[in-house]
């Protein structure tokens, strides 16, 4: 699961920096799983890397990406 962890911080230092804050603590394993969920379903990739760049590549992912993390922050 760790080498998730630094994709996940990429993706979310692009996109949604106020986050960042959840990853150091005991759950960022959990952490970093779930945003590298969310981003292969919003960008359809099979691959953390793969939807990183395409979330990286497209502004439109970009914006699907930060309200689909933002959402399941608030909730």
């Amino acid at each position: 699961m760790a080498p998730l962890i630094p994709i996940s911080i990429d993706i979310l230092a692009t996109t949604v920096p106020s986050l960042i804050k959840y990853f150091g603590g005991e759950k960022e394993a959990e952490i970093a799983d779930k945003v590298i969920n969310v981003a292969k379903q919003i960008t359809g990739k099979d691959t953390p890397d793969e939807a990183s760049a395409a979330i990286n590549a497209d502004p439109s992912l970009a914006l699907k990406f930060k309200e689909a993390i933002l959402s399941h922050e608030i909730s």
